[in-house]
Parts: C-alpha cells; sequence; structure tokens
C-alpha cells in the first residue's frame, strides 16, 4: 500500500527518495505533537480524584490555580494549562468558588468550567421577590438550606433591610449566612447603578429613598402608580402631615397586614406612621428597582390622600372630605 507521502511523490513528481528523509522526521514530529496534546489536552490524569471538591479563592493567580490542580492531580501539569487559559483569552475568566470533579475530565473541559463558573455542585433555586422583608428573607433560606443558622442571618440582615435585592439566585448549598448576604448586597449595588444620576440629582440620603421604596412596595402596583403615591408622600412629609401608611403594620407585627385594626394604630413603634411623624427610621421591605425608581422620580402633586378601590383602581383625593367620599363610593 503506498504511503502518504508516496501519493505526494507522484502528484507533484518530485524525486521520492529526496523528500522522504525531510517529510518522515517532519511527520514524526507532528505524530508527536499531537500526541502530547492529546496527553495535556483531553487526558485526566492518572490518579484524577473523582468526589473531589477543590475550592478556588478570589486571592488566586491563575499560576496559583494551576498548582493547586496540579498538586490535587485535576490537570498533569501546571505549564500546558496556563498556556491553553492564555491562548484562549481566559488568562482573567477564572472563578472562585468551589469546585465538584465527580467525573475524570481533560484539561480543556476543568479549564472550561473554571472559566464559566461551573462548580458541578447542585445549586439551590432562591427567588426572592420584590417587597420582601429580611425575615422572609430568612424563612426561605432556611427552608431550603439544610442546618442553616436562621439566628445568624436574621441578626445581621435586619440591618441591611432594603439592600438585600430581590432577584433569582442560585446557592451553594453549604453557603454561610454572610456569604449569602454580601452576594444580596452586591447585587443591590450593581442593579442600582442605573439609578446613581437621578439618585444624586433627588439629594435626599439613600437609606430615605429606600424608605419610602419599602413604602410604595407594598402600597402600589405599577410605576405611574408608585410614582404618584411616592409625589403624595414626599408631599405630606413637606407639610409635616403624617405619613399613615398601613403597610407598615405588616413589618411591626411580622405578619401579612393591610387593614390594620385600631389596636394596631395605637403600637407605640417607630415605624408606626401614625402615631410618629416623618419616615420610618428604615425601610420595612426591600424593594425592587421600579420600587427604588418611583422614590426618585415622584410625580408632583397637590393630592394628598390615597386608596385602592375593591375594583383595585387607585383613587386619589386633596381633601380629607373628599378622601372619605372615595372611601365610600368605592371601598366601603
Amino acid at each position: 500500500m503506498r504511503s502518504f507521502i508516496e501519493y505526494l511523490c507522484a502528484a507533484t513528481e518530485l524525486h521520492c527518495a529526496r523528500m522522504r528523509p525531510v517529510y518522515m522526521p517532519l511527520g514524526l514530529a507532528v505524530v508527536i505533537a499531537l500526541a502530547v496534546l492529546w496527553y495535556f489536552l483531553f487526558l485526566p490524569p492518572a490518579g484524577f480524584p473523582t468526589e473531589k471538591v477543590v475550592t478556588i479563592e478570589e486571592s488566586m493567580t491563575l499560576r496559583d490555580v494551576a498548582e493547586l490542580l496540579t498538586a490535587e492531580r485535576i490537570i498533569s501539569d501546571e505549564l500546558p494549562f496556563i498556556a491553553f487559559m492564555r491562548l484562549t483569552g481566559r488568562e482573567n475568566a477564572v472563578q472562585a468558588g468551589p469546585y465538584a470533579f465527580n467525573e475524570r475530565y481533560g484539561l480543556i473541559t476543568i479549564a472550561d468550567r473554571l472559566a464559566r463558573g461551573v462548580s458541578g455542585i447542585p445549586l439551590i433555586r432562591l427567588r426572592i421577590e420584590e417587597g420582601a422583608t429580611a425575615r422572609e428573607i430568612g424563612n426561605q433560606l432556611a427552608e431550603k438550606i439544610e442546618n442553616f443558622d436562621h439566628v445568624a442571618f436574621d441578626q445581621k440582615a435586619r440591618a441591611l433591610e432594603g439592600y438585600l435585592f430581590p432577584d433569582t439566585y442560585l446557592l451553594l448549598p453549604d453557603e454561610e449566612p454572610d456569604e449569602i448576604l454580601e452576594r444580596l448586597y452586591n447585587n443591590f449595588v450593581g442593579k442600582t447603578e442605573s439609578l446613581e444620576e437621578e439618585l444624586v440629582a433627588f439629594d435626599r440620603p439613600l437609606r430615605e429613598v429606600l424608605t419610602m421604596a419599602s413604602l410604595l412596595e407594598r402600597e402600589a402596583r405599577y410605576l405611574e402608580e408608585k410614582q404618584m403615591i411616592a409625589g403624595i408622600l414626599w408631599h405630606r412629609l413637606e407639610i409635616g402631615m403624617p405619613l399613615q401608611v398601613d403597610a407598615v403594620f405588616g413589618y411591626i407585627n411580622d405578619r401579612p397586614t393591610y387593614s390594620p385594626s385600631f389596636d394596631d394604630l395605637e403600637i407605640d413603634s417607630p415605624y408606626n406612621t401614625y402615631l410618629y411623624r416623618g419616615l420610618p427610621p428604615g425601610p420595612i421591605a426591600n424593594p425592587g428597582l421600579e420600587s427604588i425608581e418611583a422614590a426618585i422620580t415622584p410625580t408632583e402633586t397637590e393630592y394628598l390622600y390615597y386608596l385602592t378601590g375593591q375594583d383595585g383602581e387607585m383613587r386619589y383625593a386633596r381633601t380629607f372630605e373628599e378622601h372619605k367620599r372615595n372611601r365610600a363610593l368605592y371601598l366601603d
């Protein structure tokens, strides 16, 4: 059977005796190079530790990662890993966190997983709804994560009420309360960057804005409604009128309520906006981006009262007499 070199020689009318000494070593070199590439890029090293969890720290350089993976027998050698990451533009793409290697993988698969943050560990899906309180988030986590330190989370989360951004999160089953709180807060910082100019222009402390936004989250459904109610509530504050927002009693009593009793109205709490003028001392929930936007883009209005009728529509009034009439027509 004729070799590839012989076919090439015949086709180009070259002298095979002259070509063979040049091309045969080159062909052998190519075969060896391909074998080396296969070994380092696709073949898992001997002793690959299945069911092993390796943690990449935030502070690790690419070389640190390569040394760790080599020491754990996840890859065969540091240099091919470093070279591959640099050649593919992933030198700074390695994501920190724990990685589970339950099967034997080659270097390319390992590199891809590290760059995409594919931990290989079953993640827990946590959906935080707009207007959820820190206590409610803690309850969700306790239901989803075995042996979750609910007490430690609640103690620290209360100080971050309003800054725990509502979103969908994928959590590791062993994440600590501090780690989860940091993720929620960092997400808040990232998501609110789009409102930075409006926040500066509105010229009120962020905590006040978030407190107002948390009230709006519980008082209205749509952006336009929230902006109108924001205008009414900021207006009340300007003239020294009590806010008289019913939603605070759900926070005070730790239960869902939008129709406070007469006893509720007498509760001596700084969050009771019937007894104490001004904003509550802090947010009563964790507002979404739309409510934060509404708080800093209020509709200018002369209205001082609002209610949601039994038909779900908002009704506004300038005077208490008008408000009573709206109650009689649309609510009572």
